[in-house]
Protein backbone atom coordinates (compact mmCIF):
# COMPACT_ATOMS: atom_id res chain seq x y z
CA UNK A 1 0.00 0.00 0.00
CA UNK A 2 1.10 3.19 -1.04
CA UNK A 3 2.17 5.93 2.10
CA UNK A 4 -0.61 8.41 0.34
CA UNK A 5 -3.00 5.85 0.36
CA UNK A 6 -2.16 5.19 3.87
CA UNK A 7 -2.44 9.02 5.00
CA UNK A 8 -6.14 9.09 2.91
CA UNK A 9 -7.17 6.34 4.85
CA UNK A 10 -5.97 7.27 8.57
CA UNK A 11 -7.34 11.10 7.74
CA UNK A 12 -10.15 9.42 6.09
CA UNK A 13 -10.33 7.39 10.04
CA UNK A 14 -9.98 10.69 11.94
CA UNK A 15 -12.59 12.37 9.74
CA UNK A 16 -15.23 9.19 10.88
CA UNK A 17 -14.02 9.26 14.41
CA UNK A 18 -14.47 12.82 15.25
CA UNK A 19 -18.83 12.81 13.99
CA UNK A 20 -18.94 9.47 15.87
CA UNK A 21 -17.99 11.76 18.78
CA UNK A 22 -19.77 14.40 17.80
CA UNK A 23 -22.90 12.24 17.67
CA UNK A 24 -22.21 10.68 21.09
CA UNK A 25 -21.55 8.01 19.71
CA UNK A 26 -17.91 7.39 21.08
CA UNK A 27 -16.58 8.68 24.14
CA UNK A 28 -13.13 10.31 23.83
CA UNK A 29 -10.86 7.03 25.11
CA UNK A 30 -13.01 4.74 22.50
CA UNK A 31 -11.80 7.41 20.02
CA UNK A 32 -8.40 7.25 20.84
CA UNK A 33 -8.32 3.55 20.92
CA UNK A 34 -9.41 3.01 17.37
CA UNK A 35 -7.71 5.49 16.03
CA UNK A 36 -4.26 4.18 17.27
CA UNK A 37 -5.52 0.30 16.67
CA UNK A 38 -5.67 1.51 13.05
CA UNK A 39 -2.80 3.30 12.46
CA UNK A 40 -1.05 0.43 13.82
CA UNK A 41 -2.84 -2.15 11.40
CA UNK A 42 -1.77 0.05 8.43
CA UNK A 43 1.75 0.23 9.62
CA UNK A 44 2.68 -3.08 10.24
CA UNK A 45 1.72 -3.03 14.12
CA UNK A 46 3.78 0.51 14.47
CA UNK A 47 2.71 4.17 15.19
CA UNK A 48 3.05 6.04 12.08
CA UNK A 49 4.19 10.33 12.73
CA UNK A 50 1.10 10.88 10.33
CA UNK A 51 -1.22 8.64 12.96
CA UNK A 52 0.26 10.33 15.80
CA UNK A 53 -0.69 13.89 14.37
CA UNK A 54 -3.77 12.92 13.74
CA UNK A 55 -4.46 11.51 17.45
CA UNK A 56 -3.10 14.47 18.50
CA UNK A 57 -5.41 16.39 16.53
CA UNK A 58 -8.42 14.35 17.45
CA UNK A 59 -8.38 14.25 21.16
CA UNK A 60 -7.65 18.34 21.36
CA UNK A 61 -10.80 18.94 18.88
CA UNK A 62 -12.88 16.27 21.19
CA UNK A 63 -11.65 18.19 24.36
CA UNK A 64 -12.71 21.21 22.94
CA UNK A 65 -16.12 20.15 21.90
CA UNK A 66 -16.64 18.74 25.42
CA UNK A 67 -15.86 21.74 26.88
CA UNK A 68 -17.96 23.89 24.74
CA UNK A 69 -20.53 20.89 25.56
CA UNK A 70 -20.14 21.93 29.00
CA UNK A 71 -20.45 26.01 28.44
CA UNK A 72 -23.86 25.77 26.43
CA UNK A 73 -25.55 22.87 29.20
CA UNK A 74 -24.69 25.60 31.75
CA UNK A 75 -25.87 28.63 30.20
CA UNK A 76 -29.05 26.67 29.43
CA UNK A 77 -29.91 26.11 33.01
CA UNK A 78 -33.32 27.65 34.24
CA UNK A 79 -32.87 31.20 36.14
CA UNK A 80 -32.91 31.16 40.28
CA UNK A 81 -36.48 32.06 40.61
CA UNK A 82 -38.36 33.42 43.76
CA UNK A 83 -39.72 30.53 44.60
CA UNK A 84 -36.39 27.37 44.10
CA UNK A 85 -33.82 30.20 46.06
CA UNK A 86 -36.93 30.47 48.91
CA UNK A 87 -36.88 26.05 48.78
CA UNK A 88 -33.00 26.29 48.96
CA UNK A 89 -32.80 28.63 52.25
CA UNK A 90 -32.47 31.69 50.66
CA UNK A 91 -35.15 34.58 51.82
CA UNK A 92 -35.68 38.28 51.40
CA UNK A 93 -37.58 40.36 48.56
CA UNK A 94 -36.61 40.00 44.83
CA UNK A 95 -37.09 42.17 42.14
CA UNK A 96 -38.41 40.85 38.56
CA UNK A 97 -35.15 42.10 36.10
CA UNK A 98 -36.61 44.57 33.50
CA UNK A 99 -35.05 44.37 30.16
CA UNK A 100 -33.92 47.69 28.82
CA UNK A 101 -32.02 48.92 25.56
CA UNK A 102 -29.13 48.70 27.13
CA UNK A 103 -29.24 44.83 27.94
CA UNK A 104 -26.87 44.63 25.02
CA UNK A 105 -28.00 41.26 23.75
CA UNK A 106 -24.60 39.44 22.67
CA UNK A 107 -22.84 36.38 22.10
CA UNK A 108 -19.25 35.71 22.31
CA UNK A 109 -17.21 34.21 19.39
CA UNK A 110 -17.02 31.35 18.28
CA UNK A 111 -13.67 29.41 19.95
CA UNK A 112 -12.08 27.38 17.73
CA UNK A 113 -9.82 24.52 19.03
CA UNK A 114 -5.87 25.13 20.10
CA UNK A 115 -4.11 22.63 17.51
CA UNK A 116 -1.48 20.56 19.07
CA UNK A 117 2.45 20.95 17.93
CA UNK A 118 5.53 18.83 18.63
CA UNK A 119 7.76 19.10 21.53
CA UNK A 120 10.72 20.90 21.19
CA UNK A 121 11.29 20.98 24.96
CA UNK A 122 13.93 18.21 25.61
CA UNK A 123 13.03 17.64 29.32
CA UNK A 124 9.57 17.02 28.67
CA UNK A 125 10.39 15.17 25.55
CA UNK A 126 12.50 12.89 27.19
CA UNK A 127 9.48 12.33 29.93
CA UNK A 128 7.09 11.21 26.96
CA UNK A 129 9.79 8.42 26.04
CA UNK A 130 10.44 7.06 29.52
CA UNK A 131 6.55 6.44 29.63
CA UNK A 132 6.05 5.37 25.81
CA UNK A 133 2.48 6.29 26.30
CA UNK A 134 0.45 7.35 23.35
CA UNK A 135 -2.02 9.10 25.96
CA UNK A 136 1.42 11.21 27.38
CA UNK A 137 2.38 11.98 23.76
CA UNK A 138 -1.24 13.77 23.28
CA UNK A 139 -1.08 15.40 26.28
CA UNK A 140 2.37 17.09 25.56
CA UNK A 141 1.48 17.46 21.85
CA UNK A 142 -1.98 19.45 23.30
CA UNK A 143 0.85 21.70 25.94
CA UNK A 144 3.19 22.52 23.16
CA UNK A 145 0.24 24.03 21.22
CA UNK A 146 -0.41 25.97 23.64
CA UNK A 147 3.06 27.11 24.57
CA UNK A 148 2.70 28.07 21.02
CA UNK A 149 -0.81 29.98 21.09
CA UNK A 150 0.30 31.83 24.42
CA UNK A 151 3.50 33.14 22.54
CA UNK A 152 1.72 34.11 20.27
CA UNK A 153 -1.10 36.20 21.61
CA UNK A 154 -1.18 40.06 21.74
CA UNK A 155 -0.91 41.59 24.75
CA UNK A 156 -2.00 45.22 25.67
CA UNK A 157 -0.47 46.79 29.31
CA UNK A 158 0.27 42.78 29.91
CA UNK A 159 -2.92 41.44 29.25
CA UNK A 160 -3.70 38.87 26.85
CA UNK A 161 -6.64 39.88 24.90
CA UNK A 162 -10.31 38.80 22.92
CA UNK A 163 -10.99 35.47 21.60
CA UNK A 164 -7.20 34.58 21.49
CA UNK A 165 -7.21 34.60 25.21
CA UNK A 166 -10.82 32.60 25.78
CA UNK A 167 -8.95 30.20 23.24
CA UNK A 168 -5.97 29.52 25.51
CA UNK A 169 -8.42 29.03 28.47
CA UNK A 170 -10.60 26.70 26.83
CA UNK A 171 -7.63 24.90 25.56
CA UNK A 172 -6.07 24.47 29.67
CA UNK A 173 -9.53 23.20 30.41
CA UNK A 174 -9.17 20.52 27.63
CA UNK A 175 -5.34 20.00 28.84
CA UNK A 176 -6.86 19.70 32.30
CA UNK A 177 -9.37 17.61 31.83
CA UNK A 178 -7.18 15.39 29.99
CA UNK A 179 -5.16 14.89 32.32
CA UNK A 180 -7.99 14.08 34.53
CA UNK A 181 -8.89 10.83 32.58
CA UNK A 182 -4.75 9.86 32.40
CA UNK A 183 -4.73 7.34 35.08
CA UNK A 184 -1.57 5.77 33.51
CA UNK A 185 -2.46 2.64 34.36
CA UNK A 186 0.59 -0.34 34.24
CA UNK A 187 2.87 2.98 33.60
CA UNK A 188 5.89 2.99 36.02
CA UNK A 189 4.58 5.24 39.00
CA UNK A 190 7.94 7.10 39.35
CA UNK A 191 8.01 8.04 35.75
CA UNK A 192 4.01 9.16 35.87
CA UNK A 193 4.51 11.29 38.59
CA UNK A 194 7.64 13.30 37.01
CA UNK A 195 5.42 13.54 33.68
CA UNK A 196 2.19 14.95 36.09
CA UNK A 197 4.57 17.32 37.80
CA UNK A 198 6.55 18.94 34.51
CA UNK A 199 3.08 18.85 33.09
CA UNK A 200 1.45 20.56 35.24
CA UNK A 201 4.07 23.09 36.34
CA UNK A 202 4.41 23.91 32.51
CA UNK A 203 0.81 25.01 32.91
CA UNK A 204 1.16 27.49 35.68
CA UNK A 205 3.62 29.61 32.27
CA UNK A 206 0.13 29.75 30.60
CA UNK A 207 -2.28 31.74 33.09
CA UNK A 208 -3.42 34.92 31.36
CA UNK A 209 -2.65 37.63 32.87
CA UNK A 210 -4.42 40.73 34.58
CA UNK A 211 -4.06 44.51 35.23
CA UNK A 212 -5.91 45.92 38.21
CA UNK A 213 -6.00 49.43 37.13
CA UNK A 214 -7.94 47.54 34.36
CA UNK A 215 -11.28 46.40 36.11
CA UNK A 216 -14.26 48.65 36.16
CA UNK A 217 -15.27 51.03 38.54
CA UNK A 218 -17.63 49.39 40.92
CA UNK A 219 -15.59 48.27 43.98
CA UNK A 220 -12.49 50.70 43.20
CA UNK A 221 -12.44 53.86 44.54
CA UNK A 222 -11.72 57.22 42.80
CA UNK A 223 -8.11 57.46 42.81
CA UNK A 224 -6.73 54.03 43.92
CA UNK A 225 -7.48 50.47 42.91
CA UNK A 226 -8.05 47.82 46.04
CA UNK A 227 -8.97 45.03 43.81
CA UNK A 228 -5.96 43.23 43.87
CA UNK A 229 -7.77 40.09 45.29
CA UNK A 230 -9.95 39.64 42.44
CA UNK A 231 -7.53 40.37 40.17
CA UNK A 232 -5.48 37.22 41.07
CA UNK A 233 -8.43 34.65 41.54
CA UNK A 234 -9.49 35.96 37.79
CA UNK A 235 -5.94 34.65 37.02
CA UNK A 236 -6.41 31.11 39.47
CA UNK A 237 -9.64 30.29 37.63
CA UNK A 238 -8.18 30.87 34.20
CA UNK A 239 -5.13 28.66 35.17
CA UNK A 240 -7.72 26.31 36.25
CA UNK A 241 -9.31 26.58 32.69
CA UNK A 242 -12.44 27.97 34.77
CA UNK A 243 -14.63 30.55 32.95
CA UNK A 244 -17.42 32.54 34.42
CA UNK A 245 -20.03 29.94 32.48
CA UNK A 246 -18.16 27.91 35.43
CA UNK A 247 -20.00 29.82 38.13
CA UNK A 248 -22.15 28.00 40.29
CA UNK A 249 -23.68 30.70 42.37
CA UNK A 250 -26.99 32.27 41.54
CA UNK A 251 -26.67 34.42 37.91
CA UNK A 252 -29.42 35.77 38.47
CA UNK A 253 -28.18 38.09 41.63
CA UNK A 254 -24.93 38.21 39.25
CA UNK A 255 -27.58 39.77 36.39
CA UNK A 256 -29.34 41.73 39.36
CA UNK A 257 -25.87 43.66 40.17
CA UNK A 258 -25.14 44.36 36.40
CA UNK A 259 -28.10 45.76 35.99
CA UNK A 260 -28.11 48.24 38.61
CA UNK A 261 -24.31 49.16 37.93
CA UNK A 262 -24.64 49.17 34.18
CA UNK A 263 -23.42 52.30 33.63
CA UNK A 264 -19.78 51.11 35.09
CA UNK A 265 -20.08 48.13 32.04
CA UNK A 266 -21.74 49.83 29.04
CA UNK A 267 -19.74 53.02 27.58
CA UNK A 268 -21.25 56.17 27.79
CA UNK A 269 -20.33 60.09 28.23
CA UNK A 270 -18.51 59.46 31.71
CA UNK A 271 -17.02 55.91 31.87
CA UNK A 272 -15.89 53.51 28.83
CA UNK A 273 -17.54 50.41 30.73
CA UNK A 274 -15.89 47.48 30.52
CA UNK A 275 -12.42 46.77 28.69
CA UNK A 276 -12.26 44.05 26.68
CA UNK A 277 -15.49 42.29 26.74
CA UNK A 278 -15.65 39.73 23.91
CA UNK A 279 -19.36 39.69 23.54
CA UNK A 280 -19.98 43.18 23.57
CA UNK A 281 -20.41 45.75 26.48
CA UNK A 282 -23.79 45.15 28.15
CA UNK A 283 -26.02 43.05 31.04
CA UNK A 284 -26.86 40.14 29.46
CA UNK A 285 -25.53 36.96 30.29
CA UNK A 286 -23.41 36.17 27.32
CA UNK A 287 -22.23 40.24 27.80
CA UNK A 288 -21.05 39.42 31.39
CA UNK A 289 -19.40 35.77 30.65
CA UNK A 290 -17.70 37.52 27.81
CA UNK A 291 -16.30 40.35 29.88
CA UNK A 292 -12.56 39.90 31.53
CA UNK A 293 -13.10 37.43 34.76
CA UNK A 294 -11.51 40.14 37.38
CA UNK A 295 -14.62 41.93 36.61
CA UNK A 296 -17.30 39.70 36.26
CA UNK A 297 -15.82 38.67 39.87
CA UNK A 298 -16.70 41.92 41.07
CA UNK A 299 -20.20 41.13 40.23
CA UNK A 300 -20.10 38.19 42.06
CA UNK A 301 -18.99 39.43 45.36
CA UNK A 302 -22.24 42.11 45.07
CA UNK A 303 -24.40 38.60 44.28
CA UNK A 304 -22.94 37.03 47.65
CA UNK A 305 -24.14 39.41 49.49
CA UNK A 306 -27.37 40.48 48.76
CA UNK A 307 -28.69 37.31 50.39
CA UNK A 308 -31.99 37.11 48.04
CA UNK A 309 -33.23 40.53 47.79
CA UNK A 310 -32.47 41.53 44.37
CA UNK A 311 -34.38 45.01 44.60
CA UNK A 312 -32.13 48.14 43.52
CA UNK A 313 -31.68 48.63 47.17
CA UNK A 314 -30.65 45.76 48.39
CA UNK A 315 -28.02 45.44 45.39
CA UNK A 316 -27.00 48.35 46.90
CA UNK A 317 -26.28 47.53 50.35
CA UNK A 318 -24.82 44.61 48.85
CA UNK A 319 -22.34 46.72 47.22
CA UNK A 320 -21.81 48.74 50.43
CA UNK A 321 -21.01 45.40 52.10
CA UNK A 322 -18.74 44.31 49.54
CA UNK A 323 -17.23 47.16 49.18
CA UNK A 324 -16.15 47.05 52.80
CA UNK A 325 -15.02 43.25 52.73
CA UNK A 326 -13.02 43.22 49.61
CA UNK A 327 -9.54 42.79 50.69
CA UNK A 328 -10.66 40.23 53.69
CA UNK A 329 -9.27 37.01 52.84
CA UNK A 330 -12.28 34.57 53.25
CA UNK A 331 -13.81 36.32 50.07
CA UNK A 332 -11.15 34.72 48.00
CA UNK A 333 -12.13 31.35 49.93
CA UNK A 334 -15.80 31.55 49.18
CA UNK A 335 -15.71 32.92 45.51
CA UNK A 336 -12.45 30.99 44.54
CA UNK A 337 -14.95 27.50 45.48
CA UNK A 338 -17.79 28.94 43.25
CA UNK A 339 -16.46 27.70 39.96
CA UNK A 340 -16.56 24.26 39.97
CA UNK A 341 -13.12 24.59 41.98
CA UNK A 342 -12.28 24.01 45.71
CA UNK A 343 -10.59 26.39 48.03
CA UNK A 344 -7.99 25.91 50.68
CA UNK A 345 -6.36 28.86 52.68
CA UNK A 346 -2.97 27.94 53.95
CA UNK A 347 -0.71 29.70 56.89
CA UNK A 348 3.15 30.34 56.74
CA UNK A 349 3.92 27.61 59.47
CA UNK A 350 7.48 26.35 59.40
CA UNK A 351 7.30 26.18 63.64
CA UNK A 352 3.92 24.94 64.11
CA UNK A 353 3.96 27.85 67.12
CA UNK A 354 -0.11 27.96 67.76
CA UNK A 355 -1.57 30.71 69.68
CA UNK A 356 -2.99 28.93 72.52
CA UNK A 357 -3.88 31.02 75.49
CA UNK A 358 -0.73 30.73 77.17
CA UNK A 359 1.03 31.80 74.40
CA UNK A 360 -1.08 34.94 73.94
CA UNK A 361 -0.59 35.63 77.25
CA UNK A 362 2.92 35.21 76.52
CA UNK A 363 2.54 37.67 73.31
CA UNK A 364 3.83 34.83 71.42
CA UNK A 365 2.09 34.20 67.25
CA UNK A 366 1.48 32.36 65.32
CA UNK A 367 4.25 31.92 62.03
CA UNK A 368 2.31 33.81 59.65
CA UNK A 369 1.63 37.28 61.86
CA UNK A 370 5.68 37.14 62.16
CA UNK A 371 6.51 37.22 58.92
CA UNK A 372 3.37 39.54 57.86
CA UNK A 373 4.53 41.98 60.74
CA UNK A 374 8.19 41.85 58.92
CA UNK A 375 6.63 42.60 55.65
CA UNK A 376 4.87 45.27 56.84
CA UNK A 377 8.47 46.87 57.81
CA UNK A 378 10.23 46.01 54.74
CA UNK A 379 7.98 45.66 52.13
CA UNK A 380 7.90 49.66 50.28
CA UNK A 381 11.62 49.91 50.23
CA UNK A 382 12.38 46.70 48.32
CA UNK A 383 8.93 47.34 46.73
CA UNK A 384 9.92 50.78 45.71
CA UNK A 385 13.25 49.84 44.49
CA UNK A 386 11.90 46.77 42.25
CA UNK A 387 9.64 49.35 40.47
CA UNK A 388 12.83 51.71 39.50
CA UNK A 389 14.92 48.64 38.20
CA UNK A 390 12.18 47.74 36.09
CA UNK A 391 11.98 51.69 34.92
CA UNK A 392 15.41 51.59 34.65
CA UNK A 393 15.58 48.36 32.58
CA UNK A 394 12.90 49.22 30.09
CA UNK A 395 14.61 53.05 29.27
CA UNK A 396 18.19 52.46 29.87
CA UNK A 397 18.04 56.48 30.94
CA UNK A 398 21.03 57.11 32.73
CA UNK A 399 18.49 59.43 34.95
CA UNK A 400 16.67 56.47 35.87
CA UNK A 401 19.40 54.29 37.11
CA UNK A 402 20.43 57.26 38.89
CA UNK A 403 17.38 57.56 40.88
CA UNK A 404 17.43 53.82 41.04
CA UNK A 405 20.75 53.76 42.92
CA UNK A 406 19.31 56.22 45.67
CA UNK A 407 16.88 53.51 46.64
CA UNK A 408 19.46 51.26 47.06
CA UNK A 409 20.24 51.86 50.67
CA UNK A 410 17.16 51.31 52.02
CA UNK A 411 16.46 48.40 49.76
CA UNK A 412 20.03 46.61 51.01
CA UNK A 413 18.75 47.22 54.25
CA UNK A 414 15.33 45.94 54.04
CA UNK A 415 16.43 42.64 52.19
CA UNK A 416 19.31 41.86 54.88
CA UNK A 417 16.87 42.69 57.93
CA UNK A 418 17.18 39.17 59.76
CA UNK A 419 13.59 39.96 61.51
CA UNK A 420 15.42 40.75 64.79
CA UNK A 421 12.40 42.93 65.61
CA UNK A 422 9.08 40.89 64.63
CA UNK A 423 11.32 37.66 65.99
CA UNK A 424 11.06 36.34 62.39
CA UNK A 425 14.75 35.35 62.73
CA UNK A 426 13.93 33.02 65.56
CA UNK A 427 10.95 31.43 62.98
CA UNK A 428 12.58 31.28 60.07
CA UNK A 429 16.15 32.52 58.53
CA UNK A 430 16.30 33.05 54.70
CA UNK A 431 17.13 28.79 53.87
CA UNK A 432 14.77 27.86 56.47
CA UNK A 433 12.18 29.75 55.02
CA UNK A 434 13.14 29.36 51.28
CA UNK A 435 13.07 25.59 52.18
CA UNK A 436 9.74 25.40 53.73
CA UNK A 437 8.33 27.41 50.85
CA UNK A 438 9.88 25.24 48.21
CA UNK A 439 8.45 21.64 49.98
CA UNK A 440 5.08 22.66 50.85
CA UNK A 441 3.71 25.35 48.53
CA UNK A 442 5.85 23.27 45.76
CA UNK A 443 3.75 20.48 46.59
CA UNK A 444 0.79 22.72 45.64
CA UNK A 445 1.89 23.57 42.39
CA UNK A 446 3.12 19.45 41.74
CA UNK A 447 -0.70 18.29 42.35
CA UNK A 448 -2.12 21.27 39.46
CA UNK A 449 -3.32 23.42 42.15
CA UNK A 450 -2.79 27.48 41.13
CA UNK A 451 -1.82 29.55 44.38
CA UNK A 452 -2.57 33.20 45.33
CA UNK A 453 0.03 34.11 47.95
CA UNK A 454 -0.67 36.79 50.80
CA UNK A 455 2.55 39.11 51.16
CA UNK A 456 1.88 42.31 53.30
CA UNK A 457 -1.48 44.37 51.93
CA UNK A 458 -1.19 42.32 48.75
CA UNK A 459 -2.07 39.58 46.23
CA UNK A 460 0.01 38.14 43.53
CA UNK A 461 -0.37 34.84 41.91
CA UNK A 462 2.39 32.71 41.82
CA UNK A 463 4.10 31.50 38.66
CA UNK A 464 6.67 29.36 39.96
CA UNK A 465 9.69 28.52 42.29
CA UNK A 466 13.23 27.77 42.06
CA UNK A 467 15.76 27.22 44.72
CA UNK A 468 17.20 31.15 43.56
CA UNK A 469 14.74 33.26 42.61
CA UNK A 470 10.53 33.23 42.83
CA UNK A 471 8.42 33.98 39.71
CA UNK A 472 5.30 35.89 40.18
CA UNK A 473 2.08 37.82 38.32
CA UNK A 474 1.72 40.42 40.45
CA UNK A 475 -1.47 43.01 39.54
CA UNK A 476 -0.62 46.32 40.81
CA UNK A 477 1.71 47.03 37.69
CA UNK A 478 1.98 46.05 34.31
CA UNK A 479 5.56 46.26 34.48
CA UNK A 480 5.35 43.63 36.96
CA UNK A 481 3.01 40.67 35.07
CA UNK A 482 6.06 38.28 35.05
CA UNK A 483 8.33 39.36 38.34
CA UNK A 484 11.58 37.62 39.24
CA UNK A 485 12.11 38.28 43.10
CA UNK A 486 15.51 36.82 44.89
CA UNK A 487 14.71 34.99 47.84
CA UNK A 488 16.17 37.88 50.31
CA UNK A 489 13.14 39.94 48.64
CA UNK A 490 10.09 37.56 49.01
CA UNK A 491 10.94 37.03 52.82
CA UNK A 492 11.36 40.86 53.13
CA UNK A 493 8.01 41.90 51.68
CA UNK A 494 6.31 38.81 53.92
CA UNK A 495 5.48 37.09 50.82
CA UNK A 496 3.37 33.20 51.82
CA UNK A 497 2.52 34.67 55.21
CA UNK A 498 -1.13 33.19 53.36
CA UNK A 499 -1.89 31.27 50.76
CA UNK A 500 -4.89 30.48 48.67
CA UNK A 501 -5.29 27.00 46.75
CA UNK A 502 -7.53 26.76 44.01
CA UNK A 503 -7.72 23.51 42.31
Amino acid sequence: MSPERVKRLLHGQYMGLRKLYVAGKLDQGQCAEKMVAYDRKLNGGMTSPEGTVLLLRLLAETSLVEVERQRRQQAKKPPVTAATASSSGNSGARATATPSASTGQGSAPALSPVPSAAVTDERMGSLVAALRSPEAEAIAGALAGLQAKSRGLKKNRSEEQGKGRDELVAGIGALRAQMDRFNGSGLDATKLKAFRVAVYRAIQDLSPYYFQSRNVDILETVDTTRTCNMTVLGMALEGQGRTANDYTGDREAVKAAARLYQHRLVKNELDEGAFDATAGQGIAWDNLAGMRLPDFLQLVAIAQATNGDLSDEGVKAAQAKAYKNVTVWSNILEMGGMFKTTAKQKLFDPTGTRETKENKRKGIKHDYKVLKQHGNKNRTPVEKFINQRNKADASGKQKDKDALEKLRPAYEAAISDPGTDSGLDERATLDVYRDHIIENVGADLDAGASVIVGLSGHFVRLQSLHHDHVLVNDPARDTRSSTKLTWEEARAMGYFAVRFVIQ
